[in-house]
């Protein structure tokens, strides 16, 4: 027996298309997507200081935060930072 997850994209065709921005600085798709859409997207340095530990205290590090409302943003921005090579 084989495992197969299937998937789907909730992407637009027109989301998909936005290859010009590969490859760009994270400080370029934070304002590509402050100014596209209604995500709420941060790299203020105090503000992202607040994300350095997780629910259970752990240390961690972050440069960004975003907080998606829908799956659709969070795969907008999983796409946009993957294509940039962004982690």
């Amino acid at each position: 027996m084989t495992n197969i997850i299937k998937t789907s994209s909730n992407l637009f065709q027109s989301d998909i298309t936005l290859k010009n921005l590969e490859n760009q600085s994270p400080k370029t798709l934070i304002k590509y997507i402050k100014e596209n859409s209604d995500i709420d997207i941060n790299d203020d340095k105090i503000f992202v200081e607040n994300y350095h530990r997780d629910w259970s205290n752990i240390e961690g590090f972050a440069d960004i935060v975003a907080r998606p409302k829908n799956t659709y943003e969070c795969c907008l921005l999983m796409f946009l930072f993957s294509n940039a090579h962004i982690p």
